[in-house]
């Protein structure tokens, strides 16, 4: 009975895979979840919730087939992911008994591009404080109001004398979680010292800002950003050069926050925690710091995290333990994990956007806990289908209604086969971007991709710039369908152009279940529809036939 059970199991996932590709072909979805031209993942209109079912259906069909099967390979872990609701993945990285075993990236994003890595940054700014206390510059005790004496208040409250580096490594400060102090004062640490608090080492409360404080005490101690001694003793040694970091503007490394490198970068600090700071038979950091960071610190305070879910196997110095045996991981806010698993030998590094983190990371766990890839087992990298017919619409310009996006105008113009795209901002800035005609083109981007922190204009330290990759299709109704992709940061716009219901819809990566209907307040130009065109060229041809039939057929005159 249970053969019998497993062999339909793998019949029906079979089954699936086949219907899939079918519906993939005949182009009524790319992600073959039977949605069609309403699927959100494939054309951005307003969520259909059949798309997360078929989605949760098909995952628990993969889960139980590869489980039957006896193992989970690269190419399973990539489906399974892109399986997710609202998921978009951009790249993954297996490295496993020391060897790369994948490097899988989804079209438009290539295995070079940096990534914005949120909140996963913090594991560096771990080690760059590893590295000071390793020096004997500081030391987990260290009073705050020691190192930062000049920017405490004038009368230092009990609370914050008793604050230490130790408290700020472990989110146990008792101050109150803020991120506003960034858009409204240069000086970071001196606003933040300030604020209100509680006893420290007593409640365990998830703030970035504590992230900084890090960094500055790092910066603070050693006369150097956290960046730049983490480049000379970590990262140049192992290779790694293309990490950017964002600085506040006093010029400290933001700690917590807004570093950008290519996910095969991650993976290898990945497994830099797993040797405990070993690298090639070099020690860059030392192993009883790397145990002390992965370990949960939470119960030599007395604290038991109160998070539910992901969140409640504990934390370390600026890192979170795993529900997988032995594992722990860095996160960032939108879908980047960096999975270390000892028992395992293996580390996974993701970068996508998505808003079901939880899911996402059960997905990577599970599928870590039954890998049986090897080297050499990567999957190509994954495309899409995007339709290549042309744009048959005059060159037009639309002025748009105030929205959340800041998109005050977008004009479309013709270069032979290629569009070009022209978005002018509210802020005043204007980006001119080709458009591939089921291809993507590469553009470097005058100024940032979107953002979703407000004090975005106070950074410095993204020196070498951003690309954008952008491609159109048209829509069976004659909507000019754009999607813009920020390959070397996360950020995702998808634009419907609708010149005839005068309506652009903008549809984020960061919440792509909430598109924003824009009205367009000038008249546009309809597009014109090339089948009328063919039509037209047929009833001439058919016209010119008629007559040479009917000449042709004249009867002679006697």
């Amino acid at each position: 009975m249970q053969l019998f059970i497993v062999l339909l199991i793998i019949a029906l996932a079979l089954a699936y895979t086949l219907w899939r590709l079918v519906r993939t072909l005949r182009g009524h979805g790319d992600c073959g979840c039977g949605c069609g031209k309403n699927c959100p993942n494939c054309h951005g209109r307003k969520r259909d919730t059949r798309h997360d079912k078929c989605c949760l259906l098909m995952a628990l069909v993969a889960l139980t087939a590869h489980s039957a099967a006896g193992g989970c390979s690269v190419a399973q872990m990539v489906r399974d992911i892109r399986l997710l609701p609202n998921t978009e993945l951009h790249h993954l990285v297996v490295i496993k008994d020391g060897q790369l075993i994948a490097q899988e990236h989804v079209m438009p994003y290539r295995a070079t591009d940096r990534h914005n890595q949120f909140s996963a940054c913090k594991a560096l700014t771990a080690l760059a404080a590893g590295l000071a206390i390793g020096d004997g510059k500081l030391s987990l005790d260290t009073k705050v109001v020691d190192l930062f004496g000049d920017k405490c208040p004038a009368s230092p409250s009990d609370e914050l004398r008793a604050l230490t580096v130790r408290h700020l490594l472990t989110m146990t400060s008792g101050k109150a979680v803020t991120t506003a102090i960034r858009d409204t004062t240069d000086d970071w640490a001196g606003a933040w010292l300030a604020l209100p608090g509680t006893q420290p080492g007593r409640q365990f409360a998830y703030d970035t800002m504590t992230s900084f404080m890090v960094s500055a005490a790092v910066q603070r101690a050693t006369g150097r950003t956290v960046l730049d001694l983490l480049t000379e003793r970590i990262l140049r040694p192992m290779g790694i050069d293309d990490v950017e970091w964002e600085s506040s503007p006093d010029g400290i490394t933001t700690g917590g926050w807004g570093l950008r490198c290519s996910t095969l970068s991650m993976a290898r600090i990945g497994w830099l925690l797993l040797q405990r700071g070993q690298w090639r038979g070099r020690q860059l950091v030392d192993g009883a710091w790397v145990d002390q960071m992965v370990a949960d610190q939470l119960p030599s305070l007395g604290i038991h995290v109160t998070h539910s879910d992901e969140f409640q196997h504990g934390y370390g110095f600026q890192m979170w333990r795993c529900a997988l045996d032995g594992a722990y991981r860095a996160q960032g806010n939108y879908g980047q994990l960096l999975v270390v698993s000892p028992s395992a030998s293996m580390v996974v590094a993701v970068n996508a956007v998505t808003d079901n983190q939880s899911e996402l990371l059960r997905v990577v766990e599970r599928d870590m806990a039954h890998f049986s890839g090897t080297a050499g087992s990567a999957v190509p990298a994954t495309t899409e289908h995007c339709s290549n017919r042309q744009w048959p619409c005059a060159p037009m310009r639309l002025l748009l209604a105030d929205n959340n996006h800041g998109i005050r105008a977008l004009e479309v113009r013709r270069q032979g086969d290629t569009l070009t795209l022209l978005i002018d901002s509210a802020g005043g800035g204007c980006q001119q971007v080709p458009l591939g005609c089921g291809q993507w083109l590469y553009t470097p981007l005058q100024g940032q991709p979107p953002y979703n922190i407000g004090a975005r204009n106070r950074f410095s330290g993204m020196d070498s710039g951003f690309t954008v990759a952008a491609r159109y299709a048209v829509r069976m109704g004659g909507q000019l369908e754009v999607q813009l992709r920020y390959v070397d940061w996360y950020s995702a716009v998808t634009l419907l152009i609708d010149p005839a219901a005068r309506l652009v819809v903008i549809t984020d990566n960061k919440a792509p279940a909430q598109p924003e209907r824009v009205q367009v307040t000038n008249q546009p130009v309809p597009p014109r529809h090339s089948g009328s065109r063919w039509w037209m060229a047929a009833f001439a041809l058919m016209a010119v036939a008629l007559v040479t039939l009917v000449v042709c057929n004249r009867p002679d005159k006697i």
